[in-house]
């Protein structure tokens, strides 16, 4: 008989299954903190660019009604005419 005692072979198995989960756990979270964060000045910029755009769509908006109603008094006068 050995001194030694002997290591069931689950022990053995556990220890590989730690492993295995270890390293897709480092994985993970290598993954999570390399993906690309948005700072606040990223944040700040792209509600600038949305402020412009609703503010650019406004205006157009507000260009076509005029001409409409420009359009509009015109027909009225031909019409009357």
């Amino acid at each position: 008989m050995t001194d030694q005692p002997s290591k069931p072979p689950q022990a053995g198995q556990n220890m590989d299954t730690l492993r295995k989960n270890l390293k897709a756990e480092t994985h993970r979270l290598a993954a999570v903190h390399t993906a690309p964060v948005e700072t606040a000045s990223d944040i700040a910029g792209i509600e600038a660019d949305r402020a412009v755009s609703e503010a650019r769509e406004e205006e157009e908006r507000k260009r076509k009604w005029r001409r409409m109603r420009w359009v509009g008094r015109m027909m009225g006068i031909s019409a009357a005419t």
